[in-house]
């Protein structure tokens, strides 16, 4: 992505939820800021939740797609794959799987690509180039605020409704229930127009202190930026006597 378009392109949020059942944990629920929900009680299943995500209307537009500790999120969309699959992608960082390939960094990036049907083309120097269905790339923000969510909120004067605090509440709690679910809905949906506000002010701030990011991982993409935009690369090649000196000073 660059610089411009992680400015100017509009930000969709993620976030899905889970309840746990005599012991066993499932994960019924997955929104979007757009309003597009995904609801199976008995648990979603990875290949019914990538349907969900390549059909969305986020993908249609250019945008950017952000979740607030997603970790528990990746864990869950992923939770259908083999264990060869999840060791070769938590080792590797990526992996291929049922026609979908995935990149994972954890806490920072979860890249999802669905396979064309004619999955490589020849490019410029007869180098062939894999073809995609869609894809998406979804950056956990939560290195940016390093904070519960109703923390980093508050911090960037984001109101919240009673919904949003009263649903936090039970959350692992036994009053978090199936039969809540049409209000897990609403506060699902709920949390992801919030993260979206809530990344539009903090890209303002951005802007506004002249920092252009590349990628929405955390406060290193920040470190990085500002960086870039003082040309400090050039001042890293400092001569080995000056860096003797410098050690033994």
């Amino acid at each position: 992505m660059s610089r411009g378009a992680a400015m100017k392109e509009p930000f969709v949020a993620w976030d899905g939820e889970g309840i746990t059942v005599n012991g066993i944990h499932r994960y019924v629920m997955l929104c979007n800021s757009l309003g597009e929900c995904l609801v199976n009680q008995d648990g979603i299943h990875t290949l019914d939740a990538l349907a969900f995500i390549g059909k969305s209307e986020s993908l249609r537009t250019p945008a950017i797609h952000v979740m607030f500790g997603g970790s528990y999120d990746a864990n869950m969309l992923l939770r259908s794959l083999d264990m060869e699959s999840i060791r070769t992608l938590w080792t590797t960082g990526k992996v291929e799987w049922q026609g979908f390939r995935f990149k994972y960094r954890h806490r920072k990036e979860l890249s999802i690509a669905k396979y064309a049907s004619t999955r490589w083309r020849t490019g410029k120097g007869g180098k062939y180039k894999p073809q995609y269905e869609w894809s998406i790339n979804l950056w956990d923000v939560f290195g940016f605020f390093q904070s519960s969510f109703i923390k980093a909120m508050e911090s960037y004067s984001i109101p919240y409704d009673a919904l949003i605090e009263e649903m936090k509440k039970k959350r692992g709690t036994d009053e978090w229930k199936v039969k809540d679910i049409s209000d897990m809905t609403r506060y699902c949906v709920r949390e992801c127009e919030k993260l979206v506000k809530l990344m539009d002010t903090l890209r303002g701030h951005l802007s506004t202190a002249g920092i252009s990011l590349a990628r929405w991982d955390g406060a290193g993409a920040v470190a990085g930026a500002l960086l870039k935009r003082e040309g400090v690369k050039k001042y890293s090649d400092v001569p080995n006597t000056l860096e003797h000196i410098a050690a033994n000073a």
